[in-house]
């Protein structure tokens, strides 16, 4: 219940700060650039809410508030937040897992040259088959993982909150 915040709600903001500065602000900082901003107005100036829309804001909704909608439209901001960051981080350790391989590779080719120059044929043709076979390998590993639930378009259940 401590932790980070995982959606930001704006009602009654000054009109001397704005909600266009404030939404700029959360979404500069990479600190709070992926919670879902909600804006609560009950102004018809739909200008003002296109404006809070182009500046971050997620969604907004008109008073008097419906809180069955709002419960269950912020429960989607949630889940599709969270799997953005899911995303983000799988994306993040496979780019990390392709350079890793992508050294493991080179390596692999060091030691075909070595072999090779030393007049180790059969070595080579090992090598060489393992060389082949081992981009698929890493391929089927990935499969596996997301078999065993890291798919990052799993969406995660969002504890609701109730009005």
């Amino acid at each position: 219940e401590n932790g980070p915040a995982m959606r930001v709600t704006l009602e009654n903001v000054s009109k001397s700060f704005g909600v266009r500065r404030l939404c700029r602000l959360l979404k500069f900082d990479e600190r709070y650039r992926h919670i879902p901003i909600v804006m609560c107005t009950s102004r018809e100036d739909m200008t003002a809410v296109r404006a809070a829309m182009d500046a971050g804001a997620s969604t907004y909704f008109s008073k008097p508030l419906n809180w069955v909608a709002f419960d269950h439209q912020t429960g989607h901001l949630l889940n599709l937040a969270h799997m953005s960051r899911r995303t983000q981080r799988l994306e993040s350790l496979l780019a990390a897992k392709d350079a890793e391989v992508g050294r493991l590779l080179a390596d692999l080719d060091g030691f075909i040259a070595e072999a090779g120059a030393k007049g180790m044929g059969a070595a080579v043709t090992a090598l060489r088959a393992l060389r082949e076979r081992f981009p698929a390998a890493c391929r089927a590993a990935t499969g596996e993982a997301r078999a065993a639930g890291d798919d990052p378009r799993e969406p995660v259940p969002v504890r609701r909150t109730s009005a």
